[in-house]
């Protein structure tokens, strides 16, 4: 602990901190309270990997702590400073296992749930848009049909069409 104290330490060392306290169930409230001193004021130098890093670590060690609060701040204010627009996949992913952790921990607080609300819906219509780019004439287009069965034969559901994000299936009229 005194090494701890005698040197700063640089985000990436912090988390790793952090995280091996977590994977080992270090109980020790002073030395936990000597790393979030030196972790709180650097949190802007975090990159987002280790953020999250931070974020589980504290949500098993110490989910009372002020380094949850400090990381849903940061992660906030990072989400405003870069905006809610769909793209930035990495503050996408942070966001997520920030939430998580801190909803793991029961200390998520209404700011972040609402501007991770905000951008997962963003998301999701910019998801939607770009998939809906595809008419539905295009797919008509795709689809092949079986040729026709003689009279008193029974068709069989099938798949008459697979992509991506979705299947179409064709299901005869009468079959059960």
């Amino acid at each position: 602990m005194l090494q701890l104290r005698v040197a700063m330490h640089c985000p990436q060392e912090l988390s790793m901190f952090w995280w091996s306290c977590s994977m080992l169930s270090v109980e020790s409230p002073l030395f936990l309270a000597e790393l979030t001193t030196q972790t709180i004021p650097q949190i802007s130098k975090f990159q987002f990997d280790h953020l999250v890093l931070l974020a589980w670590a504290s949500a098993t060690l110490s989910p009372g702590s002020d380094c949850l609060a400090a990381i849903q701040d940061e992660i906030s204010a990072r989400m405003l400073q870069n905006g809610t627009s769909f793209g930035c996949q990495v503050l996408l992913d942070a966001v997520h296992a920030v939430v998580w952790s801190c909803t793991f921990a029961g200390q998520l607080g209404n700011s972040l749930r609402l501007a991770a609300l905000e951008l997962a819906q963003t998301t999701g219509r910019a998801m939607d848009s770009s998939a809906s780019k595809s008419s539905v004439q295009d797919l008509a287009d795709k689809i092949v049909l079986q040729p026709s069965m003689k009279t008193g034969e029974r068709l069989e559901p099938h798949i008459i069409l697979n992509l991506p994000d979705r299947v179409v299936v064709f299901k005869p009229p009468g079959w059960e």
